[in-house]
């Protein structure tokens, strides 16, 4: 009996109490909904109103976004000249933002003619304010315009946008500072950069640049693990070159066995995502005969559709690629004017080879062509070599026409390709020195 009374009294109280818990999530969403807060139109006019009263009372960040709901029209009616007027209440009131946020207006043309001059004084304020934007935005235009020291000035304000919390700042000077151009080369600065962008910022860029120092040992203990997880992370950020970096891991084999499977799965995803390297390694790996269940012919084809598409991204190797394929033949149809082109573009897009290349064609010229028709071997019993005539071989031994092409134009072409760091042009340009 004593169990009943315990089992009836028990049964109740449970109950209760989950009724009493979902009435008090109910009271919570009709206040959420009456207060505001629950979406519509009720909660943008609400919050406006109170930003409004914030900043008529000095309030720095009600002006700032009262400007920002102004400038966007969220819920609101759409005011330009009203949002300025907030930002740049918010500007005399110290909020760097909002300096920064005014010159945009007036870079843009938002409220009246665009004026450069305005917009750069206020970046200029909104960066001595501590605002990353501003001075990002002021490092763009001082690299921009050709003053008397751009890059020590851009990169000044550069390293200011970084530590203030510019991600894309960070990342920005990293690949300066990796690769050697307009800044010195240090692979430790650079990883730390990297790293900062990673770490502080949760920037996808960063991480995935940095974790190329990280697999290698650059500036620290080697972690290929922790290089891997970056990099997926990136991946599924929807940054194209972290896919074709996890592919390149899986390729060589960092952690694990060599899975070319693997690979082209990353490669395949990272070209998807406009990356034009994992175009490149895709159509290698295709190439070599892995990572495609397909016959030889169809690997190959497919390998230079891939080409195509990493060229049209701007990858000088891959126009490269596909010139000399056109040129030999080899996937492709011999085509001497598409070889030119894609030599062209390769130059164009930084190739020194490309261009040096272009040169040397150019000078050369088409083959000539000879306009005796061939003729048909007669069918015979027995089999007996055709006897060349000498006008065909004259023809075949015969030098090849040059284009039309200005020597000047193919001189041009040896003195960029030297310049690109191509050392046989520049051999070449010292023969020609007089």
């Amino acid at each position: 009996m004593e169990q009943q009374k315990n089992i009836r009294i028990t049964e109740p109280s449970r109950w209760n109490g989950r009724m009493a818990w979902r009435v008090g999530w109910w009271l919570v969403g009709v206040w959420w909904i009456l207060s505001g807060y629950g979406g519509g139109q009720a909660r943008a006019k609400g919050s406006f109103r109170d930003y409004q009263k914030a900043c008529e009372k000095g309030n720095p960040n009600g002006c700032l976004q009262s400007g920002y709901l102004l400038e966007l029209g969220k819920k609101v009616p759409k005011d330009p000249q009203e949002a300025l007027r907030m930002y740049l209440r918010a500007c005399e009131l110290k909020q760097a933002r909002g300096c920064t946020d005014a010159g945009v207006m007036w870079a843009k043309g938002l409220v009246g003619k665009p004026s450069m001059m305005k917009a750069l004084t206020l970046y200029e304020k909104g960066c001595a304010g501590r605002d990353h934007k501003g001075c990002f935005l002021w490092a763009l235009w001082l690299e921009r315009e050709k003053l008397t020291q751009p890059i020590a000035a851009a990169h000044q304000a550069y390293e200011k946008a970084c530590t203030y919390g510019s991600g894309a700042a960070c990342v920005l000077l990293g690949r300066r500072f990796a690769s050697g151009r307009l800044a010195p080369r240090d692979p430790k600065r650079a990883a730390e950069l990297f790293r900062r962008a990673c770490l502080s910022r949760n920037d996808h860029e960063g991480c995935a640049r940095w974790s190329i120092f990280l697999d290698r040992g650059v500036g620290g203990t080697a972690d290929p693990a922790l290089a891997q997880r970056n990099w997926k992370w990136s991946c599924e950020k929807k940054y194209g070159f972290a896919c074709t970096l996890l592919g390149a891991s899986f390729r060589d084999g960092r952690i694990g066995k060599p899975s070319p499977a693997k690979a082209a799965k990353m490669f395949r995803l990272g070209c998807r995502l406009r990356d034009p390297n994992g175009c490149m390694l895709l159509a290698r790996l295709y190439e070599g005969g892995s990572g495609a269940k397909a016959s030889q012919g169809k690997s190959s084809r497919q390998a230079q559709e891939l080409y195509q598409k990493a060229c049209r991204l701007g990858m000088h190797q891959a126009c490269f690629t596909l010139a000399v394929n056109y040129e030999k033949g080899s996937g492709l149809r011999k085509n001497r004017d598409l070889s030119l082109k894609m030599y062209e573009k390769s130059c164009e897009l930084g190739s020194g080879i490309g261009c040096y290349a272009l040169a040397f064609h150019l000078q050369a010229g088409p083959p000539q062509i000879s306009n005796e028709k061939k003729k048909k071997p007669k069918k015979n019993k027995k089999r007996s070599r055709p006897k060349k005539s000498s006008r065909s071989a004259s023809a075949v031994s015969s030098p090849r026409p040059a284009y039309e092409v200005p020597e000047a134009k193919v001189l041009r072409l040896v003195q960029r390709a030297c310049a690109l760091g191509y050392a046989l042009a520049c051999k070449v340009e010292k023969i020609r020195e007089p």
